[in-house]
């Protein structure tokens, strides 16, 4: 059975931290995660995620 794949993207280095420890503590997720935008679309062309945990207010560009 394939893990569940995430992805979070936010540019507080320690909220990515907590959010893919807290995911990867379970054996069933596979965590990605990205800095900005640039880097979760340079992601995304490889890995396609089911479950996106997005940060709203990212530098440069706008979550949203």
């Amino acid at each position: 059975m394939r893990k569940s794949r995430i992805l979070v993207i936010d540019d507080e280095m320690a909220i990515r931290n907590m959010i893919r420890l807290a995911l990867r503590s379970e054996s069933k997720y596979e965590v990605m995660d990205a800095a900005d935008c640039m880097q979760a679309k340079h992601i995304l062309g490889e890995y396609l995620p089911d479950l996106i945990v997005l940060d709203w207010m990212l530098p440069g560009e706008s979550g949203f």
